[in-house]
């Protein structure tokens, strides 16, 4: 059931994002979409990256370092995130949840490509675009 309601605040979350000025939906091809229904992509404009590991510790990403996130609900509705980032590195995280921080005093709002999707979209290791 927790991971359902992760599933609803994703949904919920990327909705009301779209309703912000920075939301720019990216074209999708509709054979992305009728194989993985679950699936959508976006350009986020934001500082900073706030996220809880499934440890509980809270951590913060500059958005200026990130070039890609994903999304992913696993089968068992669990939220996962990939990260790749501007030096090459790539993260895989299980999060307890996430937040996109808009405006930050100390560092600059920057475009974010964001994929949200199933396992099916998992960018490791072919980093699918």
């Amino acid at each position: 059931m927790q991971g359902l309601m992760k599933i609803f605040a994703i949904v919920g979350l990327l909705t009301s994002l779209s309703l912000l000025a920075g939301f720019v939906a990216l074209p999708v091809q509709d054979a992305k979409q009728k194989a993985n229904p679950f699936y959508q992509a976006a350009q986020l404009n934001f500082a900073i990256l706030q996220y809880t590991n499934s440890k509980g510790k809270s951590v913060e990403v500059p958005a200026s370092t990130i070039t890609k996130i994903w999304l992913i609900a696993d089968s068992d509705g669990d939220l996962r995130m990939e990260i790749s980032y501007e030096n090459g590195d790539y993260s895989s995280l299980a999060i307890n949840d996430f937040h996109v921080i808009r405006r930050s005093s100390n560092l600059a709002s920057v475009d974010v490509p964001v994929v949200r999707s199933d396992m099916s979209g998992l960018a490791f290791p072919g980093f699918k675009q």
